[in-house]
């Protein structure tokens, strides 16, 4: 979220006020468990290896992290989708079965 975030206000699309606010109410968030929040395990990091062998042309070591636990919270059917603003990884997603929403494309 902070990656974001910064990366809003270097584009001038967020000011740095708006963005801590942001971050303050996502924080806020997760203590209030409208969040939940997964730990990481080395599952997870064998898993991204392996998306990252399999899908490696444009695919991000976080982007695969990130990929890994949603497709491990699928498969606990803890989710039926994933959302993500980066075309790569909502490009590989469906091939591993998995929807993405991605908040900044068009309708």
């Amino acid at each position: 979220m902070i990656s974001v975030l910064a990366q809003k206000v270097r584009a001038a699309e967020f000011s740095a006020s708006d963005s801590a606010l942001v971050l303050q109410r996502f924080r806020n968030d997760i203590r209030g468990r409208r969040f939940r929040v997964a730990a990481l395990s080395h599952h997870h990091y064998q898993s991204a290896e392996n998306l990252l062998g399999k899908y490696g042309h444009g695919l991000r070591a976080l982007d695969a992290l990130h990929l890994a636990i949603a497709l491990d919270l699928r498969d606990a059917r803890l989710v039926d989708a994933m959302i993500a603003a980066d075309r790569v990884i909502c490009r590989v997603s469906p091939l591993e079965a998995l929807r993405c929403i991605n908040p900044e494309a068009s309708p």
